[in-house]
This record gives C-alpha cells, structure tokens and sequence, in this order.
C-alpha cells in the first residue's frame, strides 16, 4: 500500500500520480507487492486466480511491465515463468517491457527478457517445424493423387480415342452399307 497512493513514488516509478486509477483492492495489492518485491506474498495472492494478465495500473502497465519498471527482477522471472504475459502488450505509453528494460537502461532485465523471448521462439519454432512436417506429408500424398489422376486421365483420354477410332470406323462402314443399301434398292426399282 506504500507505492500505490504514494504520488512521489507513483511519479518516479510510472511518470505519474497512480492513485488516481480505480482499481479493486486486490489490483491495488497486487501491483504493491510487484513494485516493493515481494515475492513470495505474490506467489499466495495469485496462485489459482485466472486473468493475472489482465491486471494493469492507470498508465496500462501489467505485472511484468511494473515488475521491470521497478528493476524486481526475482519477480519478473516468476511472472514471466507463469507464461501468461505478452511481451507484445502496449501501456497507455505505447511501451512494451523490452521498451521499459531499454529506457530504464537495464541490461538484466533485457536479458531476462530474451531469455524468455528466445525460449517462446524456440518452442513456436518446434510447432512451426511440426506443421512444416504435416504439410510436406500432406504435399507428398497430394502430389501422388495428382500422378494417379494424371495416369487415370491419360488412360481415359486413350480409351476415349479409341472408342473415337471406333466410332469413326462404325460411322464409316454405316455410310457404306446406307450407299450400298440406296445402290440395291435402285436396282430393285429397275
């Protein structure tokens, strides 16, 4: 409760007075216990609670922005190791947290970041890698129903050629017989 309504600290942390925000008791508890450190307070407040994510303060901070922001660094690994946070959220600032770590010029807090960030991206790279596979199976059974197509149409257009051959040879041998037959039919008429 010392940070949060407390406009000189509020100011230094966040650039402004944070206790204007409406926030609940437990937002305004959760924030204090991130900007102070306190971790293993932390850890009992937000075990089995859902939307841990979604708790900002009035400049639109989440936990891991404030916990960068106060250089808590215990705090930060634990945020990030519960693996709800974005590190793409924007606060009313238009900040991310690798922006807060660079402006602060907090060399560990960026790379506890790219820690993370390199670990988010080594694992969407083992999915993307898994999908890759699944699509060149998907790819090799396509391009075989293409070659068995590809032989079933050449084996129709053959048949449909000869049955033309035919046709055309049936077709040929009824002018024949309708000539002969007109040819007969005169010479019975004479």
């Amino acid at each position: 409760m010392l940070f949060i309504n407390n406009p000189i600290m509020s100011f230094f942390l966040f650039g402004g007075d944070n206790s204007k925000a409406e926030q609940t008791p437990l937002t305004q508890k959760l924030i204090e216990l991130t900007i102070s450190g306190n971790l293993s307070v932390l850890r009992n407040e937000v075990r089995g609670r859902s939307n841990i994510e979604l708790i900002k303060d009035y400049y639109g901070n989440n936990l891991l922005q404030i916990a960068t922001r106060a250089r808590r660094y215990e705090m930060m690994s634990y945020l990030i190791d519960l693996n709800i946070f974005s590190l793409a959220h924007l606060n009313r600032f238009d900040e991310t947290v690798f922006d807060i770590a660079v402006k602060n010029h907090d060399n560990r807090a960026f790379e506890i970041l790219i820690r993370y960030d390199k670990g988010t991206q080594d694992a969407k790279m083992k999915e993307l890698e898994t999908q890759n596979k699944l699509l060149l199976d998907d790819n090799q059974y396509f391009e075989k129903e293409i070659v068995k197509s590809i032989t079933e149409t050449d084996n129709l257009k053959r048949k449909n050629k000869r049955l033309l051959d035919e046709n055309n040879k049936l077709e040929s041998d009824n002018k024949k017989l309708r000539q002969d037959i007109i040819k007969y039919q005169d010479m019975l008429k004479k």
